[in-house]
This record gives structure tokens, sequence and C-alpha cells, in this order.
């Protein structure tokens, strides 16, 4: 056995060898995949990402279990398959439910009350899912997961030393529609506000930072004058394009609203989220980040992260929030 610090900052004891892992927070199904830990998923919760299952044709559905029996998983089923590590939200509850039945809990998100307020801070927030993921997994992850990691530093690094200096009064107001309508954002100091603020964007939420989800009035987001707004987890623009409502904000007048990629998972909450960065920084700066070639870089990181080659017309539906094969 041996201990990890988890997200939530608890340490915790888990076994040398994962042998099963339960993943009951979605986003740590994409971690499994990106480290090659596959074969040792036992539960995930439902995954609606038609990418997850194109890419990893292994990604088997026996265990896609549906949200609400994850938020309260069945200890007897996690017990009788033999689960030697489970991953989960910071709720203490449920917690020490499955420690009473002998299963480790690993919190894999940080808390929503706790805030990233500075650039390091969500670099090192950012990393430290993965970094964590993988030394639970094991030195071969482990190997992957400091790979990763020196990835997003380039990438992110890279993207911020161009906006780093752009005073905040000449950045573009940009906002982030989580959806599912469009007064549902991500807050202030959230992983997506931050991602927003290293693309040289001047992010708009309402001040409170509790809770990543965020709900805005519709009398602020008018006021904020939006220059850009970028479509989260919509494969559309219509439900700002097209309504009356919204009719005079600058984005909307210059039809400044973008549909964001999807992949294996969402790229604001995914190993993917160098490459959300990138995206946001090209909408926003196209002169500046003449040099960069989405579809490249979506084509290397999964050859080199997924072990996946994504054909150009692959990649151009992943950057345009399509299906495999689909036709719009």
């Amino acid at each position: 056995m041996r201990e990890i610090v988890d997200m939530a900052g608890r340490r915790v004891t888990v076994p040398v060898h994962i042998q099963r892992a339960a993943s009951l927070l979605i986003t740590s199904y994409e971690r499994m995949l990106l480290l090659d830990q596959i074969e040792k998923m036992a539960m995930s919760m439902r995954v609606t990402s038609p990418w997850a299952r194109t890419i990893f044709p292994e990604f088997s559905a026996a265990g896609d279990i549906e949200v609400k029996s994850a938020v309260n998983p069945n200890v007897e089923e996690l017990v009788a398959k033999k689960v030697d590590v489970v991953f989960f939200w910071d709720r203490p509850a449920i917690i020490q439910k499955l420690a009473a039945a002998g299963i480790p809990v690993v919190v894999t998100q940080v808390p929503d009350q706790a805030q990233t307020d500075s650039f390091e801070a969500y670099k090192r927030n950012r990393k430290k899912d993965v970094l964590m993921h993988g030394q639970i997994f094991g030195p071969e992850a482990e190997k992957k997961a400091g790979a990763w990691s020196r990835y997003f530093d380039e990438k992110v690094d890279y993207v911020y030393s161009k906006t780093k200096d752009i005073p905040d009064g000449e950045r573009p107001s940009v906002y982030y529609v989580r959806g599912p309508d469009v007064l549902t954002t991500h807050s202030k100091n959230s992983p997506t506000w931050w991602a927003m603020r290293v693309a040289g964007g001047m992010p708009r939420a309402s001040g409170q930072t509790r809770d990543v989800i965020d709900r805005v009035p519709a009398e602020q987001f008018i006021s904020w004058n939006l220059d850009v707004i970028f479509m989260g987890w919509l494969d559309n623009t219509d439900l700002v394009l097209k309504d009356q409502k919204w009719s005079k904000v600058p984005a909307v007048i210059n039809k400044r609203a973008f549909i964001s990629p999807n992949g294996v998972y969402r790229w604001d909450h995914s190993s993917e989220v160098p490459l959300l960065i990138m995206f946001f920084a090209k909408k926003l700066y196209p002169d500046l980040f003449s040099d960069l070639d989405l579809v490249a870089e979506t084509k290397y990181f999964y050859k080199t992260f997924y072990r996946y080659e994504l054909t150009d017309d692959e990649a151009d539906r992943i950057l345009t929030h399509r299906p495999p094969g689909a036709t719009k």
C-alpha cells in the first residue's frame, strides 16, 4: 500500500498495484484512456462522446452507469467487482460509506470552493490531476503523465508568452456558454475562465467563485458588451445568434460566436485543454497566432497521448464539434 494526496488535499492509502478502478467522476475515464489504463476500468459513468468509442473501441459499455448511480454508488456492486480504487467527487458522506467497505476513494476534482487565483495556480491544479492519476497507476502511467505535463507547459506557456502583456482594456470581452442555456457559464477563476484568460481574453462571469457552475442575470450578460462568445457543450450557435434578446450584443451583431471543439471528452475538463487554449487564442487573435495550425496540433496530441492517428477530416470534425463520420 502507498499514500497519495488527492485533489481535495486528503491523504489516501491505495494499493501499489491497481487492477480494477471505478471512474465515478466522469473526467477520470478520460485520464485512464490518456494513461493507457483502459483495461483496468471496472466501471465508468455513462460516456456520451462518440469519439471515445471510436478512438478506443475496446472501451466496453458494460460498466457504463447512469449519473444517479454514480453519485450514490452501490457499495455491494463495487465490492463484487473487486474495485481497488474509486475516483469520486468531494462528498464526505459517500466517501465514508465506501471507506467503511474497505474501498479507497480518491477525489479527482478541485473542490468548488477552492479558488484558482493565479496563472501558476491554474497550471499547478490542471497538471496535478493528471499527475495524480499517473501516480496511482504506477511507473508507466507516471511516465505518460509526465510527458503530458511537459506538453501542457510547452503549449500553455507558448500562448501565454504572446498574451500576458496585453492590457485588460485591450482584451476582447469573452464569455463561455456552458449550456444548456446562454446564461449558464463557468464561474470566475474556474479552469475555463483561466483558459480564456491565458488565451488573451477578458473572461466574463459573475463575481461568485464558490461553485464551478455560474448563473448570470440576463441584464448582466447584455451589459458586458461581449466581443466573442464560445459555445461550450453545444454544437451550434443558435442560442445566441437567433435569439432577439441578445441582438444588441456585439458578438451577436458581428457573428463572433464560435462552437468549441469536442473530442474524447469535453475540452474544458479533459486533458485536451491545451488544445482548447490554443483554439481560444486562434479565434481571439488570428493574426498573432497565424503560425498556429490547430489541425496539426490536434493530430499530434491524439497520436502522442491517445495513440490514435487522426485523418485531417477527423481532426476537423473534432475542432468543429462534429461526431465521427457524420455530415451536417
